[in-house]
C-alpha cells in the first residue's frame, strides 16, 4: 500500500489512542524523508512520548524537526526533542536546542517555560556563570526562574568562599537570599554568608544571619549543628559569654561527629 494509506491508517488509530496500530501504521508511513515521512515521524515521538519511551521519541523528533517547509512541525519537534534530552540529563545538548527555539522562532508560544528550563540546564551544566548572567538578563522572571537563580548564586557563593574571594562571596550570598524561594537555600546562604562574615572577624554582621538560618524549621541536621557551633563561636567572640555558652551547649548536645566539636 502507498505510504499514504500507512499515514491515513496511523492518524486514524493515534487519534483513538490505540497506540499498537498506530506504530504499526506510522513507522510504515515514516520510511521516506517527505513530508508524510516526516509528518509521520513526529506522530511517532509523540506515541513513543505518552509511552515514556524517550530515547525513540528522541529519535524521531530529531527526524521531524528538520522538515523546515513546515515551521510548526519543525518548532515543536526541535521543542520537545530539547525538552527530552534534559530529561535525560543531557544539559549541554539541550542548552543548545532551547537556545535554537528562541532564535528561530520569537513568537513561539513555549518562550517562557524555555526561559525556565534553560536557565535549569545552565545550572546543570555546572555552568553557574552563564545562569545568573542569563537571568539576570530576563525582563522578567517566573518564580521557577527564580527559584534557578537562588540556586545559582548560593553556588557561585561557594565557590567565591572556596576561593577566598570574600566580597564576591557575600554579594553572590546577598543575591541568592534576595530571591528566598526555597527555603534549603536560604539556611544554607544564611550560613555561609554568617561565617564569611565572621572570617573577616566581622561577628556583629554574622550573628542575624546565624539566627536567621536556625529559625528555619526542617534544615538537614548537620547544617543546623554548623549554625551552633557558628553562633557560639561569634558570640565568644563579642564576649557575650552566657550566650555563646548556650549555643555551645545546644551543639554538644546533638552528640555530633563535627570536626570542631571538642572546641565546644
Amino acid at each position: 500500500a502507498p505510504r499514504t494509506v500507512y499515514y491515513r491508517a496511523g492518524v486514524s488509530a493515534w487519534s483513538t489512542g490505540n497506540d499498537e496500530d498506530a506504530l504499526t501504521y506510522l513507522k510504515q508511513a515514516a520510511s521516506a524523508a517527505d513530508s508524510v515521512g516526516m509528518h509521520a515521524s513526529y506522530l511517532l515521538g509523540s506515541v513513543y512520548l505518552k509511552r515514556n519511551e524517550k530515547p525513540l521519541a528522541l529519535t524521531a523528533f530529531e527526524t521531524s524537526k528538520k522538515f523546515k517547509q513546515d515551521p510548526a512541525l519543525a518548532e515543536e519537534s526541535l521543542f520537545l526533542s530539547a525538552k527530552i534530552n534534559y530529561d535525560l540529563g543531557r544539559a549541554d545538548v539541550s542548552i543548545n536546542e532551547f537556545e535554537s527555539v528562541l532564535e528561530q522562532y520569537p513568537q513561539s508560544t513555549h518562550t517562557q517555560e524555555i526561559k525556565e528550563l534553560l536557565a535549569q540546564a545552565y545550572i546543570n551544566a555546572n555552568n553557574v556563570n552563564k545562569a545568573i548572567a542569563y537571568i539576570e538578563s530576563l525582563s522578567q522572571r517566573s518564580i521557577a526562574v527564580d527559584r534557578a537563580y537562588q540556586k545559582a548564586t548560593y553556588l557561585k557563593g561557594t565557590e567565591n568562599f572556596n576561593k577566598e574571594d570574600y566580597p564576591q562571596a557575600v554579594s553572590m550570598f546577598e543575591k541568592s537570599l534576595a530571591v528566598p524561594v526555597d527555603s534549603r537555600y536560604v539556611g544554607e546562604a544564611s550560613f555561609w554568608l554568617a561565617e564569611t562574615y565572621s572570617i573577616g572577624k566581622r561577628y556583629e554582621e554574622a550573628l542575624p544571619h546565624y539566627e536567621k538560618a536556625l529559625a528555619i524549621p526542617g534544615l538537614p541536621a548537620n547544617l543546623v549543628t554548623q549554625l551552633r557551633y557558628g553562633l557560639g563561636y561569634a558570640h565568644y567572640n563579642l564576649q557575650h559569654y552566657d550566650r555563646a555558652v548556650v549555643s555551645f551547649r545546644e551543639y554538644t548536645n546533638r552528640g555530633t561527629k563535627d570536626p570542631n566539636y571538642l572546641d565546644g
